[in-house]
């Protein structure tokens, strides 16, 4: 029964820092827009000076910004519905 408990406090916790996490990116989109587009530009590399894939177009950066939103989403929602199972089995147990 503890298992159960545990293994719902944690997709609890879990999923409501990924949603929490995509909230604020949303909340704070220049930021993050600024952040990801310092990141994907490979500016300041002094451990590798010789990158492939800097991306220079912006497009490109509000793409991958759509990706991580979309996947932060998707693990919320995935683990909010992990502990709604949870709930379901801790009151089907005997």
């Amino acid at each position: 029964m503890i298992d159960r408990l545990l293994k719902a406090l944690f997709a609890l916790i879990l999923g409501a820092m990924a949603l929490l996490y995509v909230m604020h990116n949303i909340a704070n989109i220049e930021a993050a827009q600024a952040f990801f587009t310092y990141v994907t530009s490979h500016a300041d590399q002094e451990a590798y000076p010789v990158t492939l894939l800097p991306v220079a177009s912006p497009a490109l950066v509000v793409v991958a910004m759509i990706v991580v939103f979309a996947l932060e989403i998707g693990a919320g929602v995935l683990l909010l519905i992990v502990l709604n199972q949870c709930g379901e089995e801790a009151t089907s147990a005997p």
